[in-house]
């Protein structure tokens, strides 16, 4: 007895020790699917040496044991299943091969008959049947009438007992030997003592199509020119006698040439035994002319019924199908029940796009009335090929005795290269048209040459020129809700998947190109087959191997040829959405292998691993075989499990070892294995072609995970000696961060309403403040190159820019080069963001002047930049712009910690710009750029008095609210923040020193076009107003030693009274409009001071300053005239209004 399994799932594994124990896996399948399928246990009870090549509920194919023989070197052969005498018969032009097709044996015995002389050789191959012994004519008569040929067994009598008869296809030589034991195969004399011979007389270009056994009456031979011959073998006494009894159909051509292929015989069905020697005939011709012939040995032979149904046919396809009227083609028939009563009529029409359609007529004759009706009329949907013109499809319907208590019959469309299989009603009854057909094909790969064809009541059996005889037998047994559950297209998966690695296959499991299918349908039945995959639902996976790693490699084995079997059959077909989910769920089962594999060898993972199985709760062997829908939940607990153990310390070598468990699952398994070689490679996806839910290792943590890993990895790779090893890690776990935020970011960028999501703000947030720190590492560790691929691949440009920067020039020089002509601007945003950021100036000017433009651009777009980017427009002697942007960045930037000198050689050359530009009409500009520039050098003059030992004016420490305006001024001025020029105005009058209010009085006059009116006043006034009360005038001072005449001295010679100008006045002075609180809380809200206070002490200076003696006023104005007679640079006054009426010069 052979051990070979009933059919085999796939190839062993390479470890040899397992072969053994696991040799029965196979044979475990086939016994799960007969106790749980609906296939009738005749399939797979009982021992036959069959291999089942594939099988679902509705058919089985099986390989019959015995082989095609080796001798059959010859290109041309025939050959049928004679399924009455059990033989497989094959020959070529030379020899004639017999042997019991339906044996056990996988090396029976052959019969070998040569089929001419040695010196001999024919010029073709010729047509050759088995026929009944003598004895069983009397067989028939005596209870066997249910036996038909092609349609029964009749025992070993048969087989043992059997003749040829042999047709020359050209000569039209009948030879026929009444028994095949009786043929010598050593002398062909003795062998042609036993043989009969009859010669046709054949036309020119006449050859033998067809022969049909039609015993017991007779033989039918068909030719070419629509010629039908009826040859007896027997004489009526039973002995063998060849005899042409009848032309049945005689050829037209002589008359019709034209007619010749309308009359080319398609169909010589034999019908029921009706009696010693007699049998019923159909015939039908091409043209559609149909016949029902009694045919006798011994008696006369008779048409019974005649009529035509080709234009009936199509007639009953013209609205549906208008193109049949130019196309339509009859190819065959069968009848359907014992009595010939019914008939099922195979033809074709082919439509205006080229494509074929097979239509199955089915006819209930009236031989009475000579006549017959259409009684249905259905379409294949499966096949839609245009066939052979030399082979043409053939129509096998098998019936046998149990028939009449069937309710369904199994039809057959048997074509070169697949064979469809449908079920009809077996009663012709007024639902029939009614009933729901189920449909489905079997395809065969090109090198399986199908060559011929047999049936027995139950099965129908081809001839396979590299696998022997192929049995496909359709279930009998199946109930109408088994079929709508046994869904076309889940079948055809689910062989593809468990039998398609079968060693040399005849079955193609791809579907024919052209079927029309559902998309839906398809997607449901797709996902349906990889979830039984991923959770060990289908019957065809054992429950148990030797181990579950085994298991495991199994199912991903099984689960890539469903990837294979979608890829090659709806590539196109489905959802981008679906293809995701299929890969994903294949990279689970290959992450959870890959898991197991590496922890099996680690005893510090094996405890993590179990002791998350024991806080879930979880069985190991249940959990990898039947839920592996939650393996990413749980595998994100083991990493943190994981990561919890390495935290307690940085020198661990489990920090190598978990990232290489890391690299293992992730990078190998999910996204070498599962993302680049099926989502990229072999399905051809775009990146932004995304799935319904996020992907699994975006959810759970993962990218936290494996960038808490990169960065504890790193501190230990820091620590180690073996950098080179961990810079390989490193450099793993980067692209496998990289690959993961960007595909994160992809699905919810997709939908603009998962972008709210806490998961899209985390991974954000993860992405943008670690992809600096991931490129540094890896540069640190000499991955430069590697970091520029990632960064160009993910179009992370900053980082790009960063990586660049670090590369010597003459390496980095043409790879600078290739990113502008790849990414152009947003490329040199981020390369001049970065030399600005190192204060790299240079580079940013010179290094790359091809790239100007884009630098001007760049400036242009980010005053942010102002404060390098004003050089880009002088260069480009944008005077004004350059002015513009120096005013901006030192007038906007009052608390910057810019040194004063900067801001003053700023503003400096924004005078110069402003100066060098013709055409400059900004003068306002100009005006601010001085105002500016005065208050600097106010701010360090008083620096320098302050660190010379000046002190606040002792008069006001009496003052709290005065003295911490001091401290705050003089807080600033130390930190060289800048001053307000009202601040520095301030600050003059508050020191010790008769010389300050002479200069906070010239920046105000120099200035007052910059300051708003009541500004310009309230600061003039306090000047004149500090300065009157900085001397004691109640001690009889000399007036020309007070402040008040230094001060105007100083202020008539250097001009700064102009023509038109009020002279310091008492009136100003004591002006009570300009101290109110409105004004105070503008001017100081900005310093930390109190403002209150500072009104308050105004208020009291006023009123100190009104309280001096009556004739003040008189002597104000003397100390005026007297200043200005001493200066040397005299004006002329108008004492009365207090104005300038000329100027000193």
């Amino acid at each position: 007895m052979s051990q070979k399994p009933l059919f085999q799932l796939r190839k062993e594994l390479d470890d040899s020790g397992d072969v053994t124990s696991d040799a029965n896996v196979t044979q475990s399948f086939a016994e799960q699917f007969e106790s749980t399928s609906n296939v009738e246990p005749s399939v797979t009870t009982n021992f036959t040496n069959k291999l089942v090549l594939t099988e679902n509920a509705k058919y089985t194919v099986a390989k019959l044991p015995a082989e095609i023989p080796r001798q059959l070197e010859s290109e041309s052969i025939d050959g049928y299943v004679d399924t009455l005498s059990q033989n497989a018969i094959v020959n070529d032009s030379d020899t004639l091969y017999m042997w019991e097709f339906a044996t056990t044996q996988l090396n029976p015995m052959v019969t070998r008959v040569p089929l001419h002389e040695d010196h001999i050789s024919l010029s073709c191959v010729p047509k050759i049947i088995v026929t009944w012994p003598a004895a069983l004519d009397d067989d028939l008569n005596s209870g066997m009438a249910g036996v038909a040929a092609g349609a029964g067994t009749a025992g070993s009598t048969i087989a043992n007992n059997c003749g040829i008869c042999i047709v020359n296809r050209k000569s039209g030589l009948i030879q026929f030997y009444e028994d095949v034991d009786s043929i010598n195969n050593l002398s062909s004399r003795i062998s042609r003592t036993k043989c009969h011979e009859l010669t046709l007389s054949l036309k020119d270009t006449e050859f033998v199509m067809d022969v049909v056994n039609a015993e017991p009456a007779g033989i039918l031979i068909s030719t070419t020119r629509g010629r039908l011959f009826f040859v007896t073998i027997r004489d009526f006494m039973g002995k063998p006698h060849l005899n042409l009894k009848l032309q049945m159909i005689k050829s037209h051509l002589a008359l019709f040439f034209s007619s010749q292929k309308l009359k080319k015989i398609v169909s010589l069905k034999p019908g029921p035994i009706l009696g010693k020697g007699e049998r019923l005939v159909s015939v039908l011709t091409s043209g559609g002319d149909f016949q029902i012939w009694n045919l006798s040995a011994v008696a006369n032979c008779y048409k019974r019924a005649e009529f035509n149904v080709y234009d009936q046919i199509l007639e009953s396809l013209k609205d549906l199908y208008p193109c049949a009227y130019n196309s339509l083609m009859l190819l065959d028939s069968h009848p359907l029940s014992d009595d010939n009563s019914a008939h099922m009529i195979l033809s074709s029409i082919t439509d205006y796009d080229g494509a074929s359609y097979y239509i199955l007529t089915t006819i209930k004759l009236d031989e009475q009335t000579n006549g017959f009706i259409i009684f249905s009329t259905y379409r294949l949907n499966t096949y839609t090929s245009a066939s052979q013109e030399s082979n043409p499809p053939r129509l096998l319907v098998p019936m046998g005795a149990e028939q009449d208590t069937t309710a369904i019959t199994s039809v057959y469309t048997v074509f070169h290269n697949a064979v469809v299989l449908t079920q009809v009603s077996a009663k012709l009854d007024q639902t029939y048209s009614l009933r729901r057909k189920w449909e489905d094909i079997i395809s065969f790969r090109e090198d399986a040459e199908i060559f011929g064809q047999g049936m027995d009541s139950r099965s129908i059996y081809l001839m396979s020129r590299k696998m022997g005889v192929l049995m496909i037998t359709a279930s009998l047994a199946v109930k109408s809700n088994d079929l709508q559950e046994t869904r076309f297209i889940k079948s055809h998966i689910d062989q593809a998947v468990y039998f398609s690695n079968l060693p040399c296959t005849p079955i193609d499991f791809n579907l024919p190109l052209n079927i029309s299918l559902e998309r839906e349908e398809i997607e449901e039945d797709l996902l349906a087959s990889g979830e039984e995959i991923l959770l060990s639902k289908s019957i065809y996976i054992p429950p148990n191997l030797k181990s579950v790693e085994r298991h495991l490699s199994l199912r991903v084995e099984l689960f890539k040829k469903l990837l294979n079997f979608t890829k090659f059959n709806f590539l196109h077909k489905i959802s981008p959405a679906v293809k995701i989910q299929l890969i994903e769920s294949l990279e689970v089962l290959n992450t959870a292998l890959g898991l197991l594999t590496y922890i099996r060898n680690s005893q510090p993972l094996s405890e993590c691993w179990q002791h998350v199985m024991q806080s879930n709760k979880l069985d190991e062997d249940t959990f990898l075989k039947h839920d592996l829908d939650r393996f990413p939940k749980v595998f994100s607990q083991f990493l943190e499990e994981v990561h919890a153990s390495l935290i307690p310390s940085s020198t661990s070598n489990l920090w190598s070892l978990c990232a290489e468990l890391v690299i293992s699952c992730l990078f190998k398994c999910t996204l070498e294995d599962g993302e680049e070689f099926y989502r990229f490679d072999m399905f051809q996806m775009d990146k932004n072609e995304l799935g319904a839910f996020a992907p699994w290792y975006v959810q759970n943590q993962f990218p936290a995970l494996v960038s808490q890993l990169f960065a504890g990895l790193c501190n230990y790779a820091n620590l180690s000696k073996d950098k080179v090893q961990h810079s390989e890690q490193l450099l793993s776990l980067a692209k496998i961060l990289y690959y993961f935020c960007n595909q994160a970011s992809l699905w919810f960028l997709e939908n603009p309403s998962r972008t709210a999501s806490k998961e899209f703000e985390e991974i954000s947030k993860l992405y943008r403040e670690n992809r600096s720190f991931w490129n540094q590492t890896l540069c640190a560790f000499d991955k430069k190159l590697d970091s520029l691929e990632i960064s160009e691949f993910y179009e992370d440009l900053p980082s790009l820019a960063e990586t660049l920067s670090t590369l010597p020039t003459e390496t980095s020089e043409d790879l600078y080069m290739q990113y502008f002509e790849k990414f152009g601007y947003s490329f040199a945003v981020e390369v001049f963001s970065n030399f600005i950021a190192h204060g790299k100036l240079q580079d940013l000017y010179e290094r790359f002047p091809k790239q100007h433009e884009l630098l001007r651009h760049f400036f242009d777009q980010n005053p942010q930049f102002g404060e390098v980017g004003w050089m880009c427009k002088v260069f480009d002697e944008r005077y004004d712009d350059a002015s513009a942007i120096l005013v901006e960045i030192t007038t906007k930037q009052t608390n910057s910690s810019n040194e004063l000198g900067v801001d003053q050689t700023r503003l400096s050359i924004a005078k110069l710009c402003i100066l060098a530009d013709k055409n400059a009409t900004d003068f306002d500009r100009l005006t601010t750029i001085q105002a500016e520039l005065d208050v600097i050098d106010g701010q360090k003059d008083l620096r320098a008095m302050i660190e010379d030992g000046a002190k606040q004016n002792r008069k006001q420490e009496s003052s709290h609210a005065l003295q911490k305006l001091f401290g705050v001024l003089n807080e600033k001025i130390a930190l060289s923040q800048r001053l307000e020029l009202s601040e520095v105005v301030e600050m003059y009058t508050l020191l010790e020193s008769k010389d300050c209010f002479y200069k906070a009085a010239k920046i105000v006059s120099l200035n007052k076009s910059c300051l708003g009116f009541e500004n310009y006043k309230f600061l003039n006034a306090m000047i004149w107003r500090r300065c009157v009360l900085f001397d004691d005038w109640t001690a009889h001072v000399e007036e020309t030693d007070t402040a008040l005449f230094h001060s105007l001295r100083r202020c008539f010679d250097d001009k700064l009274f102009e023509k038109g100008s009020t002279i310091p006045d008492l009136p100003l002075i004591m002006d009570q409009t300009l101290v109110t609180s409105e004004y105070f809380e503008a001017e100081y809200k900005s310093l930390d001071v109190d403002i209150n206070g500072l009104l308050n002490q105004a208020r009291l200076e006023q009123a100190e300053v009104k309280s001096l003696d009556a004739s003040f006023e008189t002597t104000m104005k003397s100390i005026i005239a007297s200043s200005n007679d001493c200066s040397t640079h005299k004006c002329v006054i108008n004492y009365e209004t207090g104005q300038v009426e000329e100027a000193g010069r």
